[in-house]
């Protein structure tokens, strides 16, 4: 082989080679989608009442102009042992309950503090921003 046809392949070998790692495959491309932004009002005034072990929320939740109605809400709960005062939450979701209810009840485990907080949800699946956190802290 000539050592021109031998860097003819090569250069041929490289472009076979960009084009399979671009991903240039099935063809099937679309534009990009923009991310979801949260439309739908979020729940405020998250409120806490405990009674013995047991912890009941109440909210508020208004309407944006223009926006989708609420299919219902999103209870997210985090919780951290002992005294962690700075330390992240990680919130997890723990129920979901329909648009007409803006209460929820939940037993609360003794020696962990419990952070809630609220989020709106519609039937597509978005969700709104989430409302003020609210906590219990462990009887001492």
């Amino acid at each position: 082989m000539s050592p021109s046809s031998t860097i003819f392949v090569r250069v041929f070998c490289l472009a076979i080679l960009l084009l399979g790692v671009t991903g240039l495959g099935c063809g099937k491309k679309a534009p990009p989608l923009p991310p979801i932004k949260a439309t739908i009002a979020a729940p405020s005034n998250l409120a806490l009442a405990v009674h013995g072990t047991m912890a009941t929320l109440t909210w508020l939740h208004g309407k944006k102009t223009g926006a989708p109605e609420a299919a219902g809400f999103e209870i997210d709960l985090a919780t951290l042992e002992g005294d962690c005062e700075g330390c992240p939450l990680r919130f997890i979701p723990l129920a979901r309950v329909d648009a007409r209810t803006f209460e929820f009840t939940v037993e609360i485990q003794p020696g962990l503090r419990h952070y809630f907080r609220i989020r709106a949800y519609t039937d597509a699946g978005v969700l709104s921003d989430s409302s003020n956190t609210v906590h219990v802290a462990p009887k001492k």
